[in-house]
């Protein structure tokens, strides 16, 4: 262990320094993905929609899924099959204790985008959550997120006093 100690902390350094530019380069990666029909991004989450809502809520959801991407925490494949854990098509599978709420709530994100889009859609483009600025474009998710769950839980309430169950 003090024979290989100089080398684990020049390697530790080198994740850090790696960690450290993938999370400062991430807004202009997702900049840069908003303009390209090729990137992976408009794969998962479908091209970039043209309203400030509704493209700031696609960034938001970007850069959770560029975090996710540049950094998964490790599986146990064996313990994973054993538990039958879950899997997605754009997360792979879910992962062991750590990293398993980003993955859940992940999941839920892309599982539900559309109603979220729509919401997202609605946003006042005028809102402060809309500004074009990195630090927005989480609120603007969560804004539009919370929107799409409101109708979600509305309509359902709604179709209850009708006696009826979706």
């Amino acid at each position: 262990m003090r024979a290989t100690a100089p080398e684990r902390t020049r390697l530790d350094g080198a994740i850090e320094d790696l960690d450290g530019a993938l999370d400062h380069t991430r807004p202009e990666r997702i900049r840069a993905a908003t303009a390209d029909p090729t990137s992976t991004l408009w794969t998962t989450l479908g091209p970039p929609p043209r309203t400030p809502g509704a493209l700031a809520a696609w960034r938001g959801l970007a850069v959770q899924l560029e975090a996710w991407n540049d950094k998964p925490p490790a599986t146990d494949e064996w313990i994973d099959r054993m538990l039958g854990e879950p899997t997605h098509p754009s997360l792979g599978r879910r992962p062991g204790r750590e990293g398993r709420e980003a993955w859940n709530r992940l999941a839920v994100l892309l599982d539900n985008w559309g109603p979220i889009m729509a919401a997202a859609e609605r946003l006042d483009p005028h809102s402060a959550a809309m500004a074009p600025e990195p630090m927005t474009w989480q609120r603007a998710l969560d804004t539009a997120a919370e929107s799409a769950e409101a109708r979600e839980v509305g309509a359902a309430n709604r179709a209850d006093d009708f006696g009826l169950s979706l």
